[in-house]
């Protein structure tokens, strides 16, 4: 027996709801040569136009998984501007800022900004934690700074600092950008829970971690999963499932899913060198290289995680292979 929910309402696509972020939000991988030594800028962006074609909502950049702290700032900008003209203006671009100074996230905010980004991600000061009011200072400082959107990525287990569904609420009432967060505490689910209760059900929220617990954030009333960008498509027909009632569908989709991602998911490091090597199983990247230090997958984890992608295929659709390197 089909279980249904009821469906949320689709984003009005006239006036300013048109600008509002929700959906599957694939964070880019950064797309190194076979040597590691440089951006392979072809590769990112056939990750950009595969993950639209997917369904992606937004892609964003200098995640995790982007590898952030392994890249120099002429890279940074570099990819930004590789992004920004592969999206062609078909979705937005989220730019995460992610300094462990207050002065130079604002610089990069501004940069971002001008390179076209349509939204900024703001990553904790994470080598010398702050205390809260300092977090919140530095928070406020790149929301000034720009004019365009802001997401709080609130990773207390990797960035620095902690905030309360209080605190968060209360940001929005010291800038004028809207304010989104992506909640990744652990558990996330009361968090955005009391954000939902303290807004009147108005805060928008994501969560990361490789969907983990999505459909729960959902029912909490999260807008959204940031993934990476593998399997674009398999989140966004889970998403979809949930967002038009149809609960079990989405269960059963998300159960598919899950043993893939409890085994590449034990670390950040380990996430994305899974990432990488199914984008380029796809043809969607040339190299799998991630910069050293780094996770190397061995025949035994690539045989089972290969045993449950395939089980994921003969559920739903995964996305098309490409050959974008043999045209």
């Amino acid at each position: 027996m089909m279980v249904r929910v009821a469906a949320i309402q689709p984003v009005d696509m006239e006036g300013d709801d048109m600008k509002q972020l929700r959906g599957v939000v694939p964070i880019l991988p950064a797309t190194f040569s076979e040597d590691g030594r440089s951006i392979d800028h072809e590769s990112l962006a056939n990750t950009v136009v595969a993950a639209m074609d997917d369904g992606a909502d937004a892609v964003a950049l200098f995640g995790i998984v982007t590898e952030f702290y392994k890249l120099s700032d002429d890279e940074r900008k570099a990819m930004i501007k590789t992004t920004v003209a592969a999206s062609s203006g078909r979705v937005p671009v989220i730019v995460s800022v992610t300094r462990n100074s207050t002065e130079l996230a604002v610089q990069d905010a501004r940069l971002a900004e001008e390179l076209g980004a349509d939204c900024l991600m703001m990553f904790s000061p994470h080598f010398f934690p702050p205390s809260t009011a300092q977090l919140l200072d530095h928070i406020q400082a790149i929301a000034e700074s720009v004019d365009i959107p802001l997401i709080i990525q609130y990773t207390p287990g990797v960035g620095g600092g902690k905030l309360e569904a209080e605190d968060i609420f209360s940001i929005q009432s010291r800038v004028r950008n809207e304010i989104y967060l992506k909640a990744e505490p652990v558990p996330n689910g009361p968090i955005i829970s009391r954000l939902m209760e303290l807004s009147g059900g108005s805060a928008r929220i994501f969560i990361g971690n490789a969907g983990f617990h999505m459909i729960d954030a959902f029912q909490r009333g999260a807008v959204g999963v940031m993934p990476g960008s593998a399997v674009v498509k398999v989140y966004k027909t889970i998403y979809q499932s949930f967002m038009s009632g149809d609960l079990e569908s989405a269960w059963r989709q998300y159960g598919a899913i899950m043993p893939l991602f409890l085994l590449i998911n034990q670390s950040a490091e380990m996430l994305t060198a899974f990432e990488k090597r199914i984008l380029k199983q796809r043809g969607i990247i040339r190299s799998d290289c991630c910069r050293k230090p780094c996770f190397t997958i061995d025949r035994q984890y690539w045989q089972t995680a290969m045993r449950h992608y395939q089980t994921i295929r003969e559920t739903m659709d995964v996305g098309k292979d490409y050959d974008f390197f043999h045209r």
